[in-house]
């Protein structure tokens, strides 16, 4: 396995497609992973190169937006070690990365991410190791910008901004800032937005630069409420036997959708307490036990929407819905689009591209 120095996103950017691809031994060509992490080709467990799908967009100077689209045969393993002065604004969409690293700290931090997670880090030099299983479709959206570009936006502003980011955006810190968590719903929304961006009668690049500023602006929300949670949290401390509790019964909700077991049953087979269940799933995934079920039969209708040939009748009864005018209903009011008019869009796109 070679490890790959890399040099700074933004120089490379500006460079031109040196950035986008590399030519190895044998002439072939391998795009970057700038996000998870930077590197110009990678190695299975096979030893073969595998090839990555990503966008790259320079919205503007000092802000770009990236997406990766992955899914590897088998396991990838990526070393690297990298310089960057920009701040990265990122978010989970599917699967599951994971990425153990040091920065400028001696420090080891794992920075492991699901689908439906992110966070925002700053690490000016970092150095580590990024897994990505084989046989799974891994998609990451990165808003990436510039901490000067970053403060001309917020100026008037900066009071809102949480104090150890404040310093980052002024440019006074030069040492690792990492915050990571669960996205809430509507970033999830925003970042289905990005990516499946209107054909026609937008604009695209002005169209992507106001989503990314939003991404930007609604993940600096977020942080401002992890640090007022910090602070006034009143949730129950959670053994780290309860944790795994939790995670297995939300294992357990997702894996019939069409019957999942009752609060009841959960309580049974896991030895805990109705109460328990219910704020531990408060804790660990800011939601109800049945809210996250919601949530996720309308983030599994979505996909299917997206990567499958099913109609809006079997993807309501593929997500445990009888009644598909409910399902409907419950997909508009959680996306804003009824699912017909949002698979007639995806089937369009697709057919178009």
């Amino acid at each position: 396995m070679r490890k790959m120095a890399v040099s700074e996103h933004g120089d490379n950017m500006a460079n031109g497609s040196e950035y986008a691809e590399r030519v190895n031994e044998n002439g072939e060509k391998f795009p970057y992973l700038p996000d998870v992490p930077s590197a110009s080709d990678v190695e299975a467990d096979s030893g073969e190169p595998e090839r990555k799908v990503w966008n790259k967009n320079e919205l503007r100077p000092g802000l770009w937006l990236n997406v990766i689209d992955v899914k590897p045969e088998k396991p990838v393993i990526i070393k690297y070690e990298k310089k960057s002065s920009l701040i990265d604004f990122g978010f989970v969409l599917t699967g599951d990365v994971r990425k153990s690293c040091r920065g400028m700290s001696a420090n080891k931090m794992e920075l492991n991410n699901r689908a439906g997670g992110g966070g925002v880090s700053f690490l000016p030099e970092s150095e580590g190791v990024v897994e990505i299983p084989g046989q799974e479709r891994i998609r990451i959206l990165h808003v990436h910008v510039d901490p000067g570009i970053l403060y001309s936006l917020l100026q008037e502003e900066l009071d809102i901004v949480p104090d150890d980011f404040r310093s980052v955006v002024e440019g006074g810190m030069q040492k690792d800032y990492v915050c990571l968590g669960k996205m809430d719903p509507a970033m999830q929304t925003l970042a289905h937005q990005i990516l499946h961006e209107p054909l026609y009668g937008i604009p695209r690049r002005l169209f992507l630069e106001g989503k990314a500023l939003e991404f930007i602006a609604r993940q600096i929300s977020w942080m401002n409420s992890r640090k007022g949670l910090r602070k006034q949290s009143r949730g129950p401390v959670l053994s780290s036997g309860e944790k795994e509790r939790i995670h297995a019964a939300r294992d357990l909700m997702v894996q019939d959708m069409s019957n999942p077991p009752t609060l009841s049953e959960l309580s049974r087979k896991l030895c805990l307490s109705i109460n328990k269940l219910e704020s531990g799933f408060q804790t660990i995934f800011g939601t109800t036990v049945f809210g996250y079920l919601k949530e996720y039969k309308m983030q599994k209708a979505r996909l299917f929407f997206e990567e499958t040939d099913m109609n809006v009748s079997q993807v309501a009864w593929t997500v445990g819905y009888i009644n598909v005018s409910h399902f409907g209903a419950a997909y508009k009011k959680r996306f804003g689009i009824r699912p017909k008019t949002y698979l007639r869009s995806v089937r369009r796109k697709t057919v178009t591209a």
